[in-house]
Order: C-alpha cells, then structure tokens, then sequence
C-alpha cells in the first residue's frame, strides 16, 4: 500500500482562453477542476498504475468537499482531517496562442494545533499498514519547516520497515534530508538550493 500525505492540499481550477491579454476582458474558452497538491497527484497516478492507495490530507469547506469527491470519483479512498478554514483554490490561466500558463497560487489556511494533533493521531493509526509513505508538497501557515522531519522519525519508530519518500522544497527538504528518508525527489533547482550552489 503506497499512503501519500498532503498537507496543504488545493482545488485547482484552469481557465482555458484563446490568448490572455492582461487588464482587458478575457472569454473563457473551458474551465476544469481537479484535485490539487502533489500527494494527491501521486495518488492518482500509482491508481492509474493499478495499485492500492490511499490519501491522506487537511480539507476543509466547500472546496474541500470538491477535491473529496473528485478523489473518490478516481476509486482512491481518502483519510481527511477537516480544518475550519477553506481548502485553498490554485487558478492557471492557459492561453491557446502562445502555449503559456499564468498560476496563481494562494497560501492555504493555516493549520490549528489542534488540527495538527488530529492529523498525527489518524498517521499513527494509518502508517502502521502502510508499505511507502509519500509526503509532498509545500507547508501551510502555522506548521513549522521541520515537520517533515518530525514525520519520518514518528514513522520510523512506528513502522522501522516503512519507506517514506518527500518531496518539499527550501528548509522543508533540508531538514528532512536530514532525518534520513529512504528517497528525496527534488527538481533541479530544489536540488541547487539544498546544496547551496548552482548545478548544471
């Protein structure tokens, strides 16, 4: 069973125009939703794959809601702690005539401890019968950059044969790195800046 966490998950909406011409009117040519945050992703993609997974993220309102159903609309159960705050919604505007993208990403709600405390009493629960677990992703408002970490060690003390793999970014990589995962995923300049200098 391969478990992903998502911590600061979003409802992602692309609006697709024929060209998108700043300060005037665009028309939208097709809009579409999807679950967003790159735990999720990997979910969708190891179930596209024909394994089992399962989910694990904060979603609160109505656009948590959305990203519930449209997870399980793709066959992947999913394990949620509910935040008093809306899910953040991420909006691409994709042009047609020149192939670009313009994202538009918010910060996401920030986390309550006693969210947080929800969240870690559910992984204890869940990781014990899990055979990989991916965290991924960027880090809401009110968790600190080391939380990874602390994540892999709880996991590891839970579960010695668990391997956990991450892909974060800035400190949330640095110190997870060091807590020693089985694997790290970092792009290229993920990579430059974990090191502290450019790499080809």
């Amino acid at each position: 069973m391969i478990t992903t966490l998502t911590l600061n998950p979003a409802l992602d909406l692309t609006l697709t125009v024929n060209q998108f011409i700043p300060e005037d009117r665009n028309r939208v040519e097709s809009a579409r939703k999807d679950p967003g945050g790159k735990g999720f992703n990997v979910s969708r993609v190891v179930k596209r794959l024909g394994y089992p997974t399962t989910a694990i993220g904060f979603l609160g309102g109505h656009a948590g809601q959305e990203v519930i159903q449209y997870l399980k609309d793709e066959g992947i159960y999913v394990w949620h702690i509910s935040t008093q705050a809306e899910t953040r919604v991420n909006v691409t505007i994709s042009s047609l005539a020149k192939v670009q993208q313009t994202k538009f990403n918010q910060k996401g709600p920030r986390i309550l401890k006693s969210e947080w405390s929800a969240m870690v009493n559910l992984l204890k629960q869940v990781i014990d019968h899990a055979g990989m677990f991916v965290v991924s992703g960027s880090l809401p408002p009110g968790l600190p950059s080391d939380i990874y970490a602390s994540l892999i060690e709880m996991a590891k003390k839970s579960n010695p044969k668990l391997q956990v793999v991450v892909d974060a970014d800035g400190d949330a990589l640095k110190f997870a790195s060091e807590a020693r995962p089985f694997l790290i995923k970092p792009n290229l300049h993920e990579l430059s800046r974990l090191v502290g200098r450019s790499l080809d």
